[in-house]
Order: structure tokens, then C-alpha cells, then sequence
């Protein structure tokens, strides 16, 4: 990060399906990537925005690309579409 400069948050709106699903999967194990997800998960439950640091939002696009192909890698990659839908939409606008 340059000198000088705060980060700024990731703000990501999650249809109701898409929060839903996210929200009733179930974790099992307890490793870093589990505790990222169940973090996530809660607020979720609190929430339909999901408001997420830098380190947060390029920890969860590591996940996404980078850890395979299971339930929870496509649900990151879904909240993650769905975030580059809502800027084209603004962009289209």
C-alpha cells in the first residue's frame, strides 16, 4: 500500500438465494480457510452486505482461484461474481 493511504472496505450486496445458500452450508474442520468461512457465514446471517477489508477481500479471491473446486471455493467465486455485477451495473449506468 502506497504511504499515505487508507484502505477502503469491499462492499458486496448478496441476493437472498445467494445468502441463503451460503448461510445453511455446513463447515467441518478447523483450519484457516474454515474460520474464514464460518467468520464470513456470521455476518452474513447479520446481514445482506457483506463488508470486507483489503486483506479480507484478497483472501477470499485467493480461496476462490486458487484452492481447488469444492462447495465453498463456488460459493466464494458466486459472492465474488455477484460484487463484479453490481460495478458493471454502476459502470453501466
Amino acid at each position: 500500500m502506497a504511504l499515505g493511504k487508507r484502505p477502503v472496505s469491499t462492499s458486496i450486496t448478496l441476493p437472498a438465494l445467494v445468502r441463503r445458500h451460503f448461510v445453511d452450508m455446513d463447515i467441518k474442520g478447523q483450519g484457516g480457510f474454515q474460520s474464514f468461512c464460518r467468520n464470513l457465514q456470521d455476518r452474513c446471517k447479520k446481514a445482506s452486505t457483506l463488508s470486507l477489508t483489503p486483506e479480507e477481500f484478497e483472501r477470499m479471491t485467493r480461496y476462490a482461484t486458487q484452492y481447488g473446486d469444492g462447495g465453498f471455493q463456488q460459493q466464494l467465486r458466486t459472492i465474488l461474481a455477484n460484487w463484479v455485477a453490481q460495478h458493471l451495473r454502476q459502470l453501466a449506468a
